[in-house]
C-alpha cells in the first residue's frame, strides 16, 4: 500500500506550458500569411498571363475616359513657379489610367509608424510583364508654416500628412510603368474636351468674372493675363483661365503669381470699355468713374471763361467765377444716369457671410445666405433685404464662389487633400459618394461645410 501510494502521483499527466503553445501557434499562423502571400501573388500572375491586355482596345477606352468633363478638368494639374506655368498629369489621370491600362496593381500602405513618424510605401506593379516600381520613404508628423514647425498629434492630422505624401509618390510610381507616350495621348484628349466643353459666351464669361472677383482679381487682371478685351475672349483663353482658377481654388498659387499688380489708370480703363453685362464690372467701373468726371468738369470751366472772355471786360459782374461750378453742376448726372440707386455692387471687398454666422456689425452691401428659402439678403441702411429678383443670379454666382473659396481654406488650414475634403464633404453632407468638387455643391451644402469646419 505504501509503495502504491508514492508511485501513483507518477502516473498523473504533466500540465503544458502556455507559452510554448503560443509560440507554436504564432510561427504556424506567420507560415500561413507568408504563404497566402506567395499563393496570391502567383495567382495573380498566372490571371495576367491568362489574359493579357489588348493595348488597341485599352488606348480606346483611355480616350473615351478622357471625353468626360469631369475627369478631364481633374486631370492636369497647374501651378507657377519662376515665372512660368507647369503642367503635368495629375494623380486622377494617373489612377485613371491605370485601372484602364490593365493588369495594373498600384496603392500606398504604412508600413510603421513611430517616433513622431511614419514609412510609407507607394508602389505600382504592372502584374503582367512583372515590372514594379516602388519607393519607400518617410513621413514627419510635422506641419511648416510661417511661424515655424509644429508637431502633430491629432491622427487625423497624421492621416492626411501621410496620404497627401503618398499620393504624389503613387502619381510618379503609375506614371513610370505606363508608356509615356499612352500618359501624352490621354492628357491631350482632356485637353481636348476642355477645349469643346469651353463656353465663352457673355453669360459665362459673366460667371467666371465673378468667380476669379471673389478672389480678388479684378477685370482688368484677366483683361492683362490674356492680351485682350473679355468680350473677343476665345475658348483656349477660356480653357486656360479655368487651369487658373483651379489652381487659385486649390492654394496651389497665389493671385500674385497669375496676374500683375494692378494700377489705377488701367482700372478706370477696362471698366470704360468693359462691355460685360456683369454686376462685378459694373461695380469696378464705379470707382474709376469719380475721376472721369472730375476730368470734365475741368475742361469746361476752361471753355466757359473763353467764351465770356469779351463781357468780362465789359462787365465785371458777368465775369464772376461761380457760373462755372453751376456749369459743372451738371456733369456728375451722365455717370450716375445708367445707375440703379437699388443696385447691388459687388467688388473684392464685398462680405459673404454664413447663415449661422451673422455678423454683429455688417458692412453695406454685405451678402449673408438664409437658406435654400430665403437665399441672399443684402445689408442696407440698418437692416437685411431681399436681393431683387432681377439681379439674383449674379448675386448668387458672385456668392457662390467666395463661399467655396472660403471653405477650401478652412479645408486647407485642417491640412486636407483633395481626397480627404471630398470625403469629408461626403461624411458631413450625407452624400453616396464624394463629389468630384466643391464646385458641384449648392450654397446651402457649403454653408453645411463651413460650420462644421467653424468657419466664419
Amino acid at each position: 500500500m505504501t509503495q502504491e501510494a508514492v508511485s501513483s502521483p507518477a502516473q498523473v499527466p504533466a500540465v503544458r506550458n502556455p507559452f510554448g503553445a503560443r509560440e507554436v501557434a504564432t510561427v504556424a499562423t506567420a507560415r500561413s500569411d507568408e504563404q497566402r502571400a506567395i499563393t496570391e501573388v502567383q495567382a495573380a500572375l498566372v490571371v495576367a498571363r491568362a489574359n493579357p491586355r489588348n493595348e488597341r482596345q485599352a488606348m480606346d477606352r483611355i480616350l473615351v475616359a478622357c471625353q468626360r468633363p469631369g475627369l478631364a478638368e481633374a486631370a492636369v494639374f497647374s501651378y507657377s513657379r519662376g515665372g512660368q506655368e507647369i503642367t503635368g498629369p495629375s494623380i486622377r489621370l494617373a489612377e485613371a489610367v491605370a485601372q484602364v491600362w490593365g493588369n495594373v496593381q498600384f496603392g500606398v500602405r504604412e508600413l510603421d509608424q513611430h517616433g513622431g513618424a511614419s514609412t510609407v510605401q507607394a508602389y505600382a506593379w504592372d502584374v503582367e510583364t512583372n515590372v514594379r516600381r516602388e519607393v519607400t520613404f518617410v513621413v514627419q508628423h510635422e506641419r511648416h508654416t510661417k511661424k515655424g514647425v509644429t508637431s502633430l498629434s491629432d491622427p487625423r492630422d497624421i492621416y492626411e500628412t501621410v496620404a497627401n505624401a503618398g499620393a504624389r509618390r503613387l502619381r510618379a510610381c503609375i506614371l513610370a510603368l505606363i508608356p509615356g507616350d499612352v500618359v501624352e495621348a490621354a492628357v491631350r484628349q482632356c485637353e481636348a474636351t476642355l477645349d469643346a466643353d469651353a463656353d465663352n459666351g457673355p453669360e459665362a464669361v459673366g460667371k467666371m468674372v465673378a468667380s476669379f472677383a471673389a478672389m480678388g482679381v479684378t477685370t482688368a487682371q484677366l483683361e492683362a493675363r490674356i492680351l485682350r478685351r473679355l468680350d473677343t475672349i476665345t475658348k483656349a483663353q477660356v480653357v486656360a483661365l479655368r487651369k487658373v482658377f483651379v489652381s487659385l481654388r486649390d492654394g496651389m498659387s497665389s493671385v500674385e503669381d497669375w496676374f500683375p499688380v494692378e494700377r489705377q489708370a488701367e482700372q478706370a480703363k477696362a471698366a470704360a470699355h468693359a462691355p460685360l453685362e456683369s454686376r462685378v464690372e459694373e461695380s469696378q467701373g464705379l470707382g474709376p468713374a469719380k475721376p472721369a468726371t472730375a476730368a470734365a468738369p475741368v475742361s469746361k470751366p476752361k471753355a466757359a471763361p473763353k467764351a465770356k472772355a469779351e463781357p468780362k471786360a465789359e462787365v465785371k459782374p458777368k465775369a464772376e467765377p461761380a457760373p462755372a461750378p453751376a456749369a459743372a453742376a451738371p456733369a456728375p448726372q451722365p455717370a450716375a444716369a445708367p445707375v440703379d440707386p437699388d443696385a447691388i455692387v459687388l467688388t473684392q471687398e464685398t462680405d459673404v457671410h454664413f447663415e449661422f454666422a451673422p455678423p454683429a456689425e455688417p458692412k453695406q452691401g454685405a451678402l449673408l445666405w438664409q437658406g435654400p428659402e430665403f437665399g441672399f439678403m443684402v445689408y442696407r441702411g440698418s437692416s437685411w433685404v431681399a436681393v431683387p429678383e432681377a439681379e439674383a443670379d449674379v448675386v448668387y454666382s458672385f456668392a457662390h464662389a467666395r463661399m467655396q473659396f472660403l471653405v477650401t481654406r478652412a479645408m486647407q488650414a485642417a491640412k486636407m487633400n483633395r481626397d480627404g475634403a471630398m470625403q469629408f464633404a461626403k461624411d458631413k453632407l450625407g452624400l453616396d459618394a464624394p463629389p468630384a468638387r466643391l464646385a458641384d455643391l449648392r450654397c446651402d451644402q457649403l454653408n453645411d461645410l463651413a460650420k462644421a469646419l467653424g468657419t466664419t
